[in-house]
């Protein structure tokens, strides 16, 4: 009988016991945790323990088998993930109304140096509420633009949080609605053809 174990480990070999005492148990000094664990009164535990430790005895080739067989694989049908084409057309939108909001924040600086026709303060906010907020921004510091007067800043603002507020709306709608998705994928569809 084994009064005492201690634990080993090693990188080359799983969880190991080796008794304190001398004596050769099995042939060797050595036993896995996995086949002691089938002298245990739980036979649905020590199963579901055996088949975790049995794949650290593999060599690593088939190590990698095991675990690329054990994790759960996406289906190739997998209806949550956008199609490449939408996305290649949310980058392209984004980018566009970016581009157009820097261009917007430049024209108006550059008019109001002229002391020329300026672009409605409810254009340059409502490029905000359409997405193009970060290119906003950005000109506003660039180009030391609307950077003070709080009567642009508030409005302002409130249409970057309200442009935040549609596009966690909007993919929620994608990741909980299904008639959504086919809505946008037929949408999709529709636009490249």
């Amino acid at each position: 009988m084994i009064r005492t174990t201690r634990l080993i480990t090693s990188p080359m070999r799983s969880m190991l016991i080796r008794p304190l005492s001398t004596a050769p148990i099995r042939g060797t000094s050595f036993l896995p945790v996995s086949t002691l664990a089938l002298s245990r009164p739980y036979p649905r535990a020590t199963a579901t323990l055996k088949n975790h430790h049995m794949h650290q005895h593999l060599p690593l080739h088939q190590h990698r088998q095991y675990h690329d067989q054990s994790q759960p694989q996406p289906s190739a049908t997998d209806d949550s993930s956008p199609p490449q084409p939408l996305l290649l057309l949310i980058a392209g939108y984004l980018v566009l109304v970016n581009a157009g909001a820097v261009a917007l924040f430049w024209y108006d600086k550059n008019q109001a140096q002229k002391k020329g026709w300026r672009v409605p303060e409810k254009q340059l906010q409502l490029t905000a509420l359409l997405g193009g907020w970060i290119g906003g921004i950005w000109a506003m510091k660039q180009f030391k633009h609307k950077t003070v007067k709080k009567e642009f800043q508030q409005p302002y603002y409130v249409a970057v949080v309200g442009n935040m507020v549609i596009m966690g709306g909007l993919a929620g709608a994608w990741m909980f609605l299904p008639r959504f998705r086919q809505s946008a994928k037929s949408f999709v569809r529709g636009i490249v053809g």
